[in-house]
């Protein structure tokens, strides 16, 4: 198939930047756009997955949300602006007769990122609503402590390593046994200047 001369009137001046992942995530490229303005591209955002960025391919179900900040020498830099994890990964968690504590927690983080923290515990059986609530206090405590004393990408690769996710569920144990403990996003309100 022809190319229009339309269609390569509109590619014709555009260059193509690297979109690079922030310095504390490893600097990997996790894509390519290409532009007219490069000024244009400051405050857009970009999503990757957690194995785009060289990490574990067990956690497939993780996706990263990146701004663009600044456009220096061909490359695109980028702030981490969310993380979620897919739809399919957060229905397989609970089956029939389970109980699912979910739990919004807001925080600081220890270098004044403004944060939501979205996860979900998942208990073996139906529970009483006085589990549930003590679960849901711990997890948030737990959650809350974790965040104020680290900064956001040490927050970050606390809960991609899933040493956030086993401490949790170990001491939600101890209340009423947790199966599954998982964080299923972070929302950045305000990052740290």
């Amino acid at each position: 198939m022809a190319i229009t001369a339309a269609a390569q009137k509109i590619w014709k001046g555009k260059e193509w930047f690297k979109v690079v992942a922030p310095t504390e995530l490893g600097d990997h490229v996790i894509g390519e756009t290409p532009t007219l303005d490069s000024d244009a591209m400051v405050g857009k955002t970009i999503e990757a997955s957690l194995m785009d960025l060289g990490g574990d391919p067990t956690k497939y179900f993780y996706k990263l949300k990146f701004r663009i900040t600044s456009v220096q020498a061909g490359k695109a830099m980028t702030r981490f602006e969310g993380l979620s994890c897919t739809r399919d990964y957060v229905l397989r968690m609970s089956q029939r007769r389970t109980r699912q504590v979910r739990v919004i927690t807001d925080t600081k983080t220890k270098d004044g990122w403004s944060i939501r923290v979205k996860s979900i515990n998942v208990m073996n059986r139906v529970v009483q609503s006085q589990i549930s609530k003590k679960i849901r206090k711990m997890t948030d405590e737990m959650v809350r402590s974790a965040a104020s004393q680290l900064n956001m990408y040490e927050f970050l690769n606390e809960i991609i390593s899933g040493a956030l996710q086993t401490e949790v569920r170990e001491t939600g144990s101890k209340t009423y046994p947790v199966r599954i403990f998982e964080v299923t996003a972070i929302e950045v309100y305000s990052a740290a200047k």
